[in-house]
């Protein structure tokens, strides 16, 4: 049986979205709120910056932002 790479992405997303809230509750324990809001950022942007790099599309968001 072969999946459709759209479809086997988007089950993956919804794997690591469903994690989020538990992961959250568990890390909200340990750290404050900002720490774990400034994390979240912080590995959001460096991943989408990872992305758009080995993906060539930093030339656009270059372009786009400055």
């Amino acid at each position: 049986m072969k999946i459709k790479k759209e479809y086997l992405l988007a089950g993956i997303t919804v794997c690591f979205w469903g994690t989020l809230a538990p992961a959250n509750k568990l890390l909200l324990n340990s750290i404050s709120e900002m720490e774990l809001l400034f994390l979240s950022t912080f590995l959001a942007t460096v991943f989408l910056l990872a992305l758009n790099i080995v993906t060539g599309n930093i030339k656009e968001l270059k372009n786009h932002c400055f």
